[in-house]
């Protein structure tokens, strides 16, 4: 079987209809299903929480790596319902960046070139380049998330300091005196 309309268009029991029996379905997308609960009109808020809790429950393993999958969609997913400060959404924001190097560090993924980190998008609706596959860090990309770990993958050999450090070892330096 298959499903027929996106997920945003089904009300709270058929949904959990689709979430309950989701193997009998041969197009069933998991980060569809998670979007379709955020841009559901049909449901009410208590409804969405609800139906969050149920599929979170069901598809655990993928929500933890939907932080670094689509970080906007997680976090608009655990905050559902509540009213955040700027502070707050700050911290939420520390914690998702903390979780995603540690599920990366855990997977050994050495890179970020998949989900939102794959393609431009910088805001524009008009934009000739949105949904546009890219390259990582390069200058067409916008809304980039970088961590420590990636900018020293990334380091050029070319550089000043990596220079600098290949000479002082081969010389060492530091234990050079004047007789």
């Amino acid at each position: 079987m298959q499903i027929e309309k996106p997920f945003s268009q089904y009300t709270y029991t058929k949904l959990i209809y689709l979430l309950e029996h989701k193997e009998q379905y041969k197009n069933f997308n998991t980060l569809g299903f998670f979007r379709g609960i955020l841009e559901n009109k049909k449901m009410t808020l208590e409804e969405k929480i609800q139906l969050r809790d149920k599929a979170i429950t069901v598809f655990s393993k993928f929500y933890e790596f939907l932080q670094v999958k689509d970080p906007h969609t997680y976090l608009k997913l655990e905050t559902l319902g509540q009213e955040l400060s700027w502070g707050n959404l700050r911290n939420l924001w520390k914690e998702i960046y903390k979780k995603q190097s540690l599920i990366l560090k855990q997977k050994r993924i050495k890179h970020r070139n998949f989900g939102t980190y794959s393609k431009h998008n910088c805001g524009y609706a008009d934009c000739h380049l949105n949904q546009l596959m890219l390259k990582q860090n390069s200058w067409f990309k916008e809304d980039i998330l970088t961590l420590k770990e990636e900018t020293k993958h990334f380091r050029s050999k070319n550089s000043r300091k990596y220079k600098e450090k290949k000479i002082e070892s081969k010389y060492n330096l530091d234990n050079w005196s004047e007789s």
